[in-house]
């Protein structure tokens, strides 16, 4: 059964990953000085990390899901990012774009 929706798992894994990766790269980014330490990070390396996994899910997705599908699933990143960093990381929402 699980098998029959395996290409749907990787979509929201794909989903949740991405939000979690951003967590860790704003969560390394405070806590490091200077440009070269933010390399030297653990939450700062893993969230770099985390992006190849993502596309690679993603790519297996596109496999078994329609693409507009998957479009329209993956945009809901760009408010669940947000939402996240303000609930776990203390992120304050502000009106400024960029």
């Amino acid at each position: 059964m699980f098998y029959n929706h395996i290409h749907e798992f990787a979509l929201f894994s794909s989903i949740v990953l991405t939000i979690v990766s951003q967590i860790l790269l704003r969560a390394g980014s405070r806590q490091t000085k200077g440009f070269f330490g933010l390399f030297a990070n653990s939450f700062v390396i893993t969230g770099y990390a985390l992006f190849p996994v993502v596309v690679l899910l993603v790519i297996f997705a596109m496999q078994g899901i329609p693409l507009k599908t998957i479009i329209a699933w993956i945009s809901s990143t760009f408010f669940l990012v947000p939402l996240a960093g303000k609930i776990l990381v203390k992120d304050p929402f502000t009106k400024k774009c960029s």
